[in-house]
């Protein structure tokens, strides 16, 4: 409750700050005050109806409630105002992936690829989606053509598959 307080005096001191707003919508939404920390965040987006950040985490309080439809619909609502918004696309994927509806995934990541060629995937969505659709099954080679920021994340991958062996030499090897 002291930090909630805090962050609803830094917004009184600096009411426009969307970025504040924003922070006091989620520490709503964190302490489980959807309903506030939803109002919250309509009334930023009334005020900055450009603002990226606040269609995110208006629809992180969507998938919180289990609405995956409004989610989804207010991803897309921000990415109408701003379509040059890689986060805003790539959260798409990200709701798929949270509800586990992993053929929506995929798909949302080719489109996610095709709009931004030149953006990296998220390994964690792309691992995730070749996971569920028998990719790595399939053909393993497309794990070698990953990038892992850290040992751990391909450990973990195949650690997910069942190679537990793998997973352990992958750490020992430091890759």
């Amino acid at each position: 409750d002291e930090g909630l307080r805090m962050i609803a005096r830094a917004v009184s001191l600096d009411p426009m700050d969307g970025n504040l707003r924003v922070g006091y919508s989620g520490a709503l939404g964190q302490v489980g005050r959807l309903d506030e920390a939803e109002q919250q965040i309509s009334r930023v987006l009334e005020d900055k109806p450009d603002f990226a950040v606040g269609y995110q985490q208006k629809a992180m309080l969507k998938m919180l409630q289990g609405q995956l439809t409004g989610a989804l619909q207010t991803l897309h609502q921000g990415s109408a105002r701003d379509p040059k918004n890689y986060e805003l696309f790539s959260a798409e994927c990200g709701m798929y992936l949270e509800f586990g509806a992993y053929p929506e995934l995929d798909a949302c990541l080719t489109r996610l690829l095709a709009r931004f060629p030149k953006h990296a995937l998220d390994p964690y969505y792309q691992q995730q989606a070749w996971v569920a659709n028998g990719t790595l099954d399939s053909d393993p080679s497309v794990l070698e053509q990953t990038y892992f920021d850290e040992p751990i994340d391909r450990a973990s991958l195949l650690a997910q598959l069942g190679q537990y062996k793998d997973a352990m030499d992958s750490l020992r090897r430091g890759n």
